[in-house]
């Protein structure tokens, strides 16, 4: 039932319940959530008005905001959707304009609720233009694949059996990020049909071991797995990995044994947190 709620609640926010429901979206959030968005929004507009240049403080204010959840939900999308055009309370700077967008917000969005991260992915998909290029529309279909949606993902393994072309050093940049992404999608859904291409897969050396971590998990070979699990740099992957294939007794072993420097992040799989 609470679910139900929330996204009615968020489903308000989308425009669906008009300007009075959007107005209201932030007015009951607490002191600590006021806090922690006063720093978010200090960051991510660039104020410099609060301490949001320390690092421990964007970490709390993001872990209190994920700490609320669902309750700052229908906030966080209308800040999405609207900045702090509904909120101008929030808005910290009397000489200059209130922000009218922050898509800074999906990031804290999509931990709180994925199926209402997925939606907003879909719409930023709906909405680019018809000259959009193949990078723009692979790179929103891989986010909307690592939120739990299947049907992008022949899409994707096309995209990763043919090289890119890319035409200058930022889009090359942006490529090897969406082949992550995708690699990162194909693991979630534990998509067999990707192998063959995934065999055959040449990729930046810095994403060589996400690559050889999924290759092992569609082949389903726990004992390599446990191997990469040892390795720190992959040790999150392989642990997801092993609870994709159902091998989650290891995982738990893992998680029980103190001596295991693995052990915090094997506790953190199981505990159902969802993989960035």
């Amino acid at each position: 039932m609470r679910k139900i709620i929330v996204l009615l609640a968020a489903t308000s926010v989308f425009g669906c319940s008009g300007n009075a429901a959007r107005a209201a979206a932030c007015s009951d959030v607490d002191v600590d959530g006021k806090q922690a968005l006063h720093y978010l929004i200090d960051f991510n507009y660039e104020l410099g008005l609060v301490r949001s240049e320390d690092p421990e403080e964007i970490t709390w204010g993001k872990r209190e905001i994920l700490e609320q959840g669902a309750d700052l939900l229908p906030c966080l999308v209308d800040i999405y959707h609207h900045g702090l055009q509904n909120n101008v309370e929030l808005w910290p700077v009397d000489d200059a304009a209130v922000p009218s967008q922050g898509r800074w917000a999906l990031e804290l969005i999509r931990e709180i609720d994925a199926g209402v991260g997925m939606e907003l992915y879909r719409e930023q998909l709906s909405e680019l233009d018809k000259d959009a290029s193949v990078l723009d529309r692979i790179k929103l279909s891989a986010e909307v694949a690592v939120l739990g949606d299947a049907k992008p993902l022949p899409g994707l393994v096309a995209f990763l059996e043919r090289s890119p072309n890319t035409d200058s050093t930022e889009d090359a940049y942006v490529a090897t990020w969406v082949q992550e992404r995708a690699l990162k999608a194909i693991s979630v859904h534990h998509y067999k049909p990707a192998l063959p291409v995934l065999e055959k897969l040449k990729i930046a050396k810095s994403r060589e071991g996400l690559l050889k971590v999924v290759k092992a998990q569609l082949a389903e070979d726990a004992l390599v797995l446990e191997e990469y699990v040892k390795d720190s740099r992959l040790t999150s992957a392989a642990l997801f990995a092993l609870k994709r294939i159902g091998r989650d007794e290891i995982v738990k072993g893992i998680a029980a044994d103190p001596r295991n420097p693995a052990r915090f992040a094997a506790e953190s799989v199981l505990s159902g947190k969802r993989e960035p």
